[in-house]
């Protein structure tokens, strides 16, 4: 994850299901879990079966990802 600092260099690598009605939860190993309801469609492209959807795409200043740093591991500093 990026980190809050730098969102400007944030990229989304795995999309979250867009399925379910543009939102999503995570799950944390302390039991409790946390509901998004995605904001920037850059989060959740149009569902195509063709195999062609680009990963590792720059998500610029995207609030979802911001939210998702938030919620993530980060480096240690010097690692």
């Amino acid at each position: 994850m990026v980190e809050p600092d730098r969102m400007h260099e944030a990229r989304i690598i795995d999309y979250p299901a867009s399925h379910h009605n543009g939102s999503g939860t995570l799950s944390f190993a302390d039991g409790h879990s946390e509901f998004r309801k995605w904001i920037d469609s850059r989060t959740t492209p149009p569902v195509r079966y063709n195999n062609q959807l680009q990963l590792n795409k720059n998500c610029r200043d995207n609030p979802d990802m911001f939210w998702l740093a938030e919620r993530t591991s980060s480096r240690i500093p010097g690692y």
